[in-house]
């Protein structure tokens, strides 16, 4: 038995919310493979961490200055954060990625000498060290 909104009568809603309608979980399942499809190959950084990526899915090459790509924590955990997602939505090879990102934040981001993570590393070491 499907439930009702709790919407005012004259709106004549009588169908499930919008949220918990099927058309509308399979919309952002779609949303969500298509977006797990793009990051999980192109953004793995085999340096460790991940590549930012264009509107392509093509990694950014890395600034003038830099040893490789300048990785930022915000983006490392925000991938480990998705793909621990997608590992719960059975997502094949996702655990991939989120070991890959957690050892990148526990050896790389990480300041072992004085504690706390650093904000931005390339491949040789901290790019924000002050």
């Amino acid at each position: 038995m499907p439930q009702t909104t709790d919407a005012p009568s004259w709106t004549g809603i009588k169908e499930p919310k919008f949220v918990e309608r099927a058309a509308h979980r399979h919309w952002l399942l779609s949303q969500a493979n298509s977006l797990f499809g793009f990051f999980q190959q192109s953004a793995f950084n085999p340096a460790g961490g991940f590549f930012p990526l264009d509107d392509f899915g093509r990694p950014l090459p890395g600034k003038p200055g830099h040893n490789g790509v300048e990785r930022q924590i915000h983006d490392t955990t925000r991938m480990v954060h998705c793909f621990s997602i997608a590992h719960l939505l059975g997502l094949p090879g996702a655990t991939r990625n989120i070991d890959h990102g957690m050892e990148f934040l526990w050896q790389r981001h990480r300041d072992q000498k004085n504690g706390g993570y650093f904000w931005a590393v390339d491949d040789i070491g901290p790019t924000n060290s002050s």
